[in-house]
């Protein structure tokens, strides 16, 4: 199962390419600080990839072959977001920055008993992902502090987030698997990635004017009170 997450993790990083691209398409003409940003993150997001397929190659745990025609696989498929919004973009990247550091860290804690460098490896990749996080996490918040009427554009990222590793072979069976194996389900990701972020933008506070932007405000809280509601019978069940 561990090794699986990493696999997974490696093949959702080398489509650093298509999010780059897409990145600096749709923040073209921003400050110079967020493009500042974005060429960094995509410095430290490539050492990502090769610190995870190196770690891989050398402890012999995959077949090289097959791990570098995945990787080409996965590169050809592409990343095609159905939002180019800057501020849909930074509320997507929140997410999927979040729930990266969450899977690392919830990976460490299993890999730990059987590999502390590899614990070690995840949780410093952890690090980054928080940075990432925080950048966007924030960029979003300021704005909806400015204008709460701007969640307009967050709706739709919110309840239809995927992780852009979606488009990997056999991506649903992975994530089965990480969830029984690994530390990183459903479970998780409502209680350290949805739940965190819904709470930390303020979205049930917010008081917008438009009604559109009314309507998005009950959509989101709608879909994460669904979400608790499953979570919480999941929970009485495995204590079951």
């Amino acid at each position: 199962g561990v090794i699986v997450a990493i696999e997974t993790a490696l093949l959702t990083e080398v489509n650093l390419p298509w999010y780059t691209s897409h990145l600096d398409y749709t923040f073209k003409n921003s400050m110079d600080v967020i493009n500042d940003f974005v060429r960094t993150w995509t410095a430290e997001e490539d050492q990502h990839s090769n610190l995870l397929e190196t770690y891989l190659l050398v402890t012999r745990n995959v077949n090289p072959t097959r791990l570098h025609e995945l990787r080409r696989r996965v590169v050809e498929s592409g990343w095609f977001p159905d939002f180019t919004n800057p501020l849909a973009t930074m509320a997507y990247t929140s997410l999927q920055e979040l729930a990266t550091l969450v899977f690392y860290n919830n990976v460490a804690k299993i890999a730990g008993p059987h590999d502390k460098d590899l614990a070690t490896l995840l949780r410093r990749l952890a690090k980054d992902e928080a940075l990432h996080y925080a950048f966007y996490r924030d960029t979003v918040k300021a704005h909806l502090e400015l204008d709460p009427n701007f969640i307009v554009y967050f709706e739709n990222v919110i309840i239809n987030f995927s992780m852009p590793g979606a488009v990997m072979p056999d991506f649903n069976e992975r994530m089965k698997t990480i969830a029984i194996d690994a530390n990183y389900g459903p479970l998780q990701y409502f209680d350290q990635v949805l739940d965190v972020i819904v709470n930390y933008w303020d979205i049930a506070n917010l008081q917008p004017t438009s009604e559109d932007a009314k309507q998005s405000q009950a959509n989101i809280m709608k879909y994460h009170g669904r979400l608790k509601r499953i979570k919480d019978r999941q929970l009485e069940k495995n204590k079951r």
